[in-house]
């Protein structure tokens, strides 16, 4: 949250946080390739966000073909995480299972399947799991289009849908049928993004595109700077 890189994506320490998964007795042995998996996906978030603020904000020192290799990553982050999603799939459902649902629909297959794994015990681990999972969604779509909202146009929307999805979740709890859900699945940074997310609804849904008034260019292709500003207020973010 304060703007800066993160280190925990330096060789050494991901060796140091895959041992530590496989050394912690609160990680089933079947789930630790879920969780380093996901811990892949989760770790390189900060950076790209913090690389794709850097572009939002100052767009007269961003080369397009920069902007398109970032763009490029980021859709391969949704790649992997759809990846992820087929694994704990398999996992949860058996090693037939090949639904491979869209990264949203699948998002909210897990808040509504939540009961019944709460009802059946199943550990605080894949809570936190689910909960990671929504969180790499939301914060990865969400910076996606902020880079090119007409080339992904209907990633705001999905992004909508699933922050609603978590809010209203989150006021059900009794019908998930365990006190613990909000610390477990909901943890708080999955609600407070999901409350950002829908705080800044009206503006990120209005038409995006930001001019140059320097160089007299038309358009940037990607979101506004105030509408990227108005997030990073709402998640708290310090803005450099």
């Amino acid at each position: 949250m304060n703007g800066k890189t993160c280190f925990l994506q330096e060789e050494r320490w991901q060796q140091v946080i895959q041992a530590a998964i496989h050394n912690d007795p609160l990680v089933p042995p079947d789930q630790a390739h879920l969780v380093i998996s996901l811990w892949a996906r989760l770790g390189k978030g900060p950076n790209l966000f913090k690389e794709t603020e850097n572009f939002v904000l100052f767009p007269m020192l961003a080369p397009l073909d920069a902007r398109e290799e970032l763009i490029a990553r980021l859709v391969k982050e949704q790649e992997r995480l759809q990846t992820w999603l087929a694994m704990a799939e398999q996992y949860w459902y058996g090693p037939d299972y090949g639904n491979w649902q869209g990264l949203a629909v699948g998002a909210v297959t897990l808040l509504r399947d939540y009961k019944d794994k709460a009802s059946a015990g199943e550990q605080m681990t894949w809570r936190i799991l689910q909960g990671t999972y929504i969180l790499c969604c939301l914060v990865k779509m969400r910076i996606l289009y902020a880079l090119s909202p007409s080339q992904f146009p209907e990633l705001e929307a999905t992004c909508q849908t699933l922050a609603s999805e978590v809010m209203t979740a989150t006021a059900d709890t009794a019908d998930y049928g365990n006190e613990r859900l909000i610390g477990g699945l909901f943890t708080s940074e999955v609600v407070w993004m999901a409350k950002a997310v829908i705080e800044t609804r009206e503006s990120w849904s209005e038409g995006s595109g930001d001019t140059y008034p320097v160089l007299n260019r038309k358009d940037t292709g990607m979101i506004e700077k105030w509408k990227f500003k108005a997030w990073c207020k709402a998640i708290g973010r310090r803005v450099i």
